[in-house]
């Protein structure tokens, strides 16, 4: 089996269980009691959405390119089965979705961040953070993958790729980029690269660093709060009261509801930590770390992206496939990755109260 036809499917495979997990998200959370009456929900939800849309752009990817062979066919002068019967206009629609859910599951993952951030260093209820923050998040979100959709398709810089996978930023016909004169000049994305940074890179690098940002000031913020709870220990003072302690979901409810199951030792001589201040610690600890897991998996997702381009800019043709394996191996999977870090205080809820129960029956309940 040639290589195109391995990368195809690995990319169906992986992003089926991007599709199922972001699917069971949505679905959780329109089916629930409280549906998406909070910021968090509704950033999740977003989240989620837009990882289906990257899938199905994953998972349709193949079979809706313009019908042809492609390069790695023409390069290697072999017949590969030919899976596309497409055409230009549904691999645009392909690369659409690839672009919008991929820019998408970036914005929300540094608005989630933002709003991790919000709660944890300033307080913010949830109706404050809405009304400042995340109705405009959403609507700037909304008009920039509308331009984005515009600007590629306007530009004919959607094309496929040359592996025959999907349709993203790329010149056509396939080949002439590297071999002009073999494959003819391009007549469709010849200005890919201008439009690729400036509409898909760029928006993509900012808010990876915005994502950085955030989830350090809350690592300083919950360390500063606990070396705060040290010192007034120390010193006798009054621990803060319990009435500060902000709520953000189920998810974190759900952890304080575990931290009260924890058993807190004494050490190094002194008293041992009030209920109030237990329960501000580990709640700060977990969103913490929630927050991470979720910017672990947006990392593990996307530095492919920018592995290969760094690769392919220096190797050009002379492309290492190891790294188009893990490009499909892991680009597509964010919503199957999302889903274990979603479901993750309930599955340690639910553990700690049946310490019998496996992850899989935990999950499942």
């Amino acid at each position: 089996m040639d290589h195109s036809i391995v990368l195809r499917y690995i990319q169906i495979f992986t992003a089926s269980l991007s599709f199922v997990g972001s699917t069971i998200i949505s679905t959780i959370l329109l089916r629930s009691p409280d549906g998406l009456s909070v910021p968090y929900r509704r950033l999740i939800f977003g989240l989620s959405i837009s990882d289906i849309l990257q899938s199905l752009g994953f998972i349709f990817g193949p079979f809706l390119l313009p019908r042809g062979p492609s390069y790695f066919d023409l390069v290697n002068l072999q017949d590969s089965p030919n899976w596309a019967f497409g055409n230009d206009q549904t691999c645009e629609a392909i690369g659409v979705a690839i672009h919008v859910g991929g820019n998408g599951t970036m914005f929300y993952t540094f608005i989630l961040c933002v709003y991790y951030l919000c709660k944890v260093k300033y307080n913010m209820s949830d109706q404050q953070f809405r009304e400042k923050i995340e109705l405009k998040a959403h609507i700037t979100i909304a008009l920039f993958m509308v331009c984005v959709a515009v600007v590629l398709v306007v530009t004919d810089s959607i094309n496929p790729l040359g592996a025959g996978t999907f349709c993203t930023t790329f010149p056509s016909p396939v080949g002439c980029e590297l071999q002009p004169e073999k494959f003819g000049e391009c007549t469709r994305g010849g200005n890919y690269l201008i439009y690729g940074t400036a509409f898909v890179t760029i928006p993509g690098f900012l808010s990876f660093i915005g994502i950085c940002l955030s989830l350090s000031l809350i690592c300083h913020k919950v360390v500063k709060e606990e070396s705060q709870m040290e010192r007034r220990h120390r010193s006798n003072l009054t621990p803060p009261s319990q009435s500060s302690i902000t709520q953000t979901d189920v998810q974190v409810k759900s952890t304080w509801r575990i931290s009260r199951m924890f058993k807190f030792s004494r050490s190094g001589g002194r008293a041992p930590l009030t209920a109030g201040e237990r329960l501000v610690k580990s709640s700060r600890r977990e969103i913490f770390l929630q927050a991470l897991l979720y910017v672990l998996v947006c990392v593990i997702v996307t530095i492919w992206t920018y592995i290969n381009g760094i690769f392919r800019a220096i190797g050009g043709k002379n492309y290492p496939y190891v790294l188009s394996a893990a490009f499909y191996v892991f680009y597509p999977l964010g919503g199957a990755l999302n889903i274990l870090v979603y479901t993750r205080p309930k599955i340690l809820l639910i553990r700690r109260r049946h310490p019998d129960y496996s992850w899989l029956r935990a999950f499942w309940l």
